[in-house]
């Protein structure tokens, strides 16, 4: 294989690994989110009740996470391919 084709399938796969990053951190705060509702809605005790809400906010924090560090390597990624 010549040089060209290693760092074009390198390339390749290091945005796949990028993409499969997002979409645990979207999966991750999906459960959170599901789980904290879960809580809020089906427990009566105020404790469980509050890690609720936690579990919510967590989830949106990690949305806002993962969105920012895919666009950080994403951009990383077309700085690389110039």
């Amino acid at each position: 294989m010549t040089e060209g084709k290693i760092n074009h399938y390198a390339r390749h796969k290091t945005i796949l690994a990028n993409e499969r990053t997002i979409l645990s951190y979207i999966r991750t705060a999906l459960t959170l989110f599901v789980a904290g509702v879960s809580f809020i809605r089906f427990f009566g005790i105020a404790a469980l009740s509050a890690t609720g809400y936690a579990f919510v906010v967590a989830s949106i924090v990690l949305i806002i996470v993962g969105a920012l560090r895919f666009r950080k390597m994403d951009a990383h990624i077309k700085d690389v391919k110039k």
